[in-house]
């Protein structure tokens, strides 16, 4: 369906080392995220389960906060403005956003099988998983090489979807 939706990347024909290195920082930060949200709903469905540890939680927002040092670092400060706004910022926010949302719906759907005391906690998990992994999903299409562009642009979205997943959760998930 992501093919059907979006145009690949100029950058998958012609990868350059921007790219290559915003592409594997927001891969990697966004599959930390995707991992360690998940892991913890699914643990926090189970009512018998011991106190989850939130540590893991902090990998993805450190990876990322790393790569947006070295780009600041790297990059003159007169390129950091078009660097942070790019092409189309509010599209490719509202992509992420929608694509979250299918994926969102079925974790939503897992989770009910769980017996969770802190639905809205595990809605918000969900969609921080969500999120995230839209966000890796959309590099495929993405234009922009810039770090300051992903974290300023996908991460709200991100954001957005946890926040819906909470709301949701608090419904879907409560028993």
């Amino acid at each position: 369906a992501l093919a059907l939706l979006f145009k690949p990347s100029p950058h998958l024909v012609h990868p350059d080392g921007a790219w290559l290195a915003t592409s594997t920082v927001t891969a990697l930060a966004a599959a930390a995220a995707v991992l360690s949200a998940s892991a913890l709903a699914l643990r926090l469905a189970d009512p018998t389960a011991g106190r989850p540890g939130y540590g893991p939680l902090l990998i993805g927002p450190a990876i990322l906060a790393l790569g947006l040092g070295l780009e600041l670092a790297l990059v003159p400060s007169g390129d950091w403005a078009g660097r942070l706004w790019g092409q189309a910022p509010l599209d490719c926010m509202a992509s992420v956003a929608g694509l979250s949302l299918p994926l969102l719906t079925a974790a939503l759907l897992v989770l009910r099988n769980g017996a969770t005391r802190r639905p809205s906690l595990v809605g918000g998990l969900a969609g921080l998983a969500a999120g995230s992994l839209a966000a890796c999903l959309y590099l495929l299409h993405c234009p922009e090489s810039s770090l300051l562009f992903t974290a300023a642009w996908h991460g709200p979205a991100i954001l957005m979807t946890a926040a819906l997943g909470a709301a949701a959760g608090r419904l879907i998930l409560r028993w």
